[in-house]
């Protein structure tokens, strides 16, 4: 016995209102050619959630790689190289080992869309807070693993982004 399962189709213009949501305007042409670029993913990802969920899901994980409008995503990879620069030189210099760093993907969104949106001369200035994780610190194996906040400065001038990474920021502000 065949099943004819239902089939869900994701279409260019709901790919349009997802990059709306983060403030990203993208063509329809743009949408489709992502959504053809990444359609085995999002099928496979489909299959295993709740659909309505999985779609966000799915083009939000996409997303984290990749964003279909090119000068979105290039704002993007210009903003992490310049962090992960600035805090392997931390990295350096402090010679301590980071286990993970992480930061707020609605934040480093927030940052790229007012960089890209900058149209004077001068040099446009932002701050990211990033959490880097140094595994354990004591003896203890019960113990959290120890984060750590810092602000990095952030810099967009002529097409190029810098980072600096800035001092601690103390823990009662979590």
């Amino acid at each position: 016995m065949s099943e004819n399962l239902p089939t869900i189709q994701i279409t260019p213009a709901m790919a349009q209102r997802f990059a709306r949501e983060y403030n990203v305007k993208v063509s329809k042409d743009e949408a489709r050619h992502w959504l053809v670029r990444h359609g085995t993913e999002i099928e496979r990802g489909l299959m295993r959630r709740p659909v309505l969920d999985a779609i966000e899901d799915v083009l939000l994980s996409i997303s984290e790689r990749e964003w279909p409008e090119p000068a979105f995503n290039n704002m993007l990879h210009l903003i992490e190289k310049a962090v992960l620069d600035a805090v392997e030189i931390h990295i350096r210099s402090h010679k301590v080992k980071v286990a993970s760093m992480r930061w707020r993907r609605r934040e480093l969104h927030n940052v790229a869309y007012s960089f890209m949106r900058h149209k004077g001369a001068d040099p446009q200035s932002a701050r990211l807070v990033v959490y880097l994780y140094f595994g354990k610190r004591s003896g203890d194996p019960a113990a959290n693993e120890p984060q750590d906040r810092y602000a990095v400065d952030l810099v967009y001038d002529m097409g190029e982004v810098r980072a600096t990474l800035g001092p601690q920021l103390p823990t009662d502000s979590l």
